[in-house]
């Protein structure tokens, strides 16, 4: 009776202390793969130049509208600079077809507790520029493009400098 006491024993420990394989001998699992990585927001940003030099945006707003007042606006500013660029009326011909006023707008001031006044002059003829990439600016999704425009600055005597005002757009509408 001791030796079956004894042999029961130790195959009760033996059985306690065995442990399963994560992997069964011949069928082997692959490693769990982590999952995608998550696709990207994508973001609205505007770039702008003046006289070739980058504006530094602080502030960004931008609209677009349907049916009768259609149109996009779009304005950048800092302390001491605004830029607008707005292209409204739209009037739609078809399939990818359309034109629309374009006006682009400069406005500097000397401080920013100063009111944005009324925009530089613009040069005769005119210059403003906004070109759209998508074919459908009033539906696409994503709204990119550029724009441009030349402006005067009197320096009150008969010397005039331009201005020339370069901008390009990535809206997310």
């Amino acid at each position: 009776m001791k030796n079956s006491t004894l042999i029961l024993l130790i195959s009760m420990l033996f059985c306690s202390c065995a442990k399963e394989s994560d992997f069964p001998i011949g069928n082997p699992t692959s490693p769990v793969s982590p999952p995608p990585p998550a696709t990207p927001v994508q973001t609205s940003s505007v770039t702008v130049s003046i006289n070739g030099m980058p504006m530094t945006i602080t502030s960004l707003s931008y609209n677009r509208q349907t049916g009768g007042a259609a149109g996009v606006w779009i304005t950048v500013a800092n302390d001491l600079q605004k830029v607008t660029a707005v292209a409204s009326p739209f009037t739609e011909f078809g399939a990818g077809g359309y034109t629309c006023k374009v006006e682009v707008s400069y406005f500097a001031r000397p401080d920013n507790s100063s009111a944005w006044g009324v925009s530089y002059p613009r040069p005769v003829p005119r210059n403003d520029k906004i070109m759209f990439n998508e074919c459908t600016p009033l539906r696409s999704k994503i709204l990119s493009g550029n724009f441009s425009g030349s402006f005067v600055e009197s320096g009150g005597t008969k010397d005039e400098h331009n201005i020339n005002v370069t901008g390009n757009f990535s809206l997310v509408f």
